[in-house]
C-alpha cells in the first residue's frame, strides 16, 4: 500500500507530438520527487489541423518513450486527435473518452475536455464521488476548487494558449502548475480534508 502523504501525480495533456515537450514535463516531476503515477489527459501524437507543427515534433520518438512506462505507471484519456494508431504506438490503452482513477489521493475523474462543459465534468466527478476531475483540451490552465471538487486543466507543454507551456503534480497537500520551460511554479491550490 502506498503512502497519501508521499503519492505524486504528474499530470499533462496536449503533447500533439512533441517528444521534447514530454521530456520537459518529465524533467518537472523528476524534479519534483518522481510521480507514483502520470496521467495523460489526451491529444498526445498527433498535432491536428488546425494547430501548427509544434516544435520538437517528433510522433513515433514521442510514443517510443511513452511505451516504455509501465501501465501501471502511466494512464490516458482519449483526446480529440488520437486514434487506434496512436493508441498502437503508444501501446498503452488510450480509447476511453472518461476514466475514473482510483488513487491513495481520491477518486479523479478524467476527460479530455472536448465532449462536456467544466459542469458537465463537475457534475460527473459530483456523481461518482471524485476529488478531481481532469481535463485538458483548451491548451488553458485552469485550477480551482469548486464544492469539494479541484477542477484542473493542466494547460499544453507544447502549443500552450496561455503564454507558458505547463503541466501539474498533485499531491497529498497541493495542486501545483509548473512553467515547463523554466520550472517555475505558476500557481498553487492548497488541499482541503475531502
Amino acid at each position: 500500500m502506498t503512502d497519501r502523504e508521499s503519492y505524486r501525480i504528474g499530470v499533462v495533456s496536449d503533447t500533439h507530438g512533441s517528444k521534447q515537450a514530454m521530456i520537459d514535463a518529465m524533467t518537472i516531476f523528476r524534479k519534483e520527487g518522481d510521480p507514483d503515477l502520470i496521467i495523460h489527459l489526451g491529444d498526445v501524437c498527433y498535432h491536428g489541423p488546425r494547430n501548427p507543427l509544434p516544435e520538437g515534433y517528433g510522433p513515433m520518438e514521442l510514443a517510443a518513450m511513452l511505451k516504455e512506462i509501465p501501465e501501471e505507471r502511466i494512464k490516458f484519456v482519449r483526446g480529440n486527435c488520437d486514434n487506434a494508431a496512436d493508441e498502437k504506438a503508444c501501446g498503452h490503452p488510450l480509447h476511453l473518452v472518461s476514466r475514473i482513477i482510483e488513487t491513495p489521493l481520491g477518486k479523479i475523474h478524467c476527460e479530455h475536455g472536448d465532449l462536456r462543459d467544466e459542469d458537465g465534468r463537475l457534475y460527473a466527478a459530483l456523481e461518482t464521488g471524485a476529488r478531481f476531475t481532469l481535463s485538458g483540451h483548451t491548451h488553458i490552465k485552469r485550477l480551482a476548487e469548486i464544492q469539494g471538487v479541484v477542477v484542473m486543466n493542466p494547460g499544453s507543454p507544447t502549443l500552450p494558449k496561455d503564454g507558458s507551456p505547463s503541466c501539474a503534480i498533485i499531491d497529498a497537500a497541493s495542486v501545483k502548475m509548473f512553467d515547463t520551460s523554466s520550472g517555475e511554479v505558476i500557481e498553487t491550490l492548497a488541499l482541503t480534508s475531502s
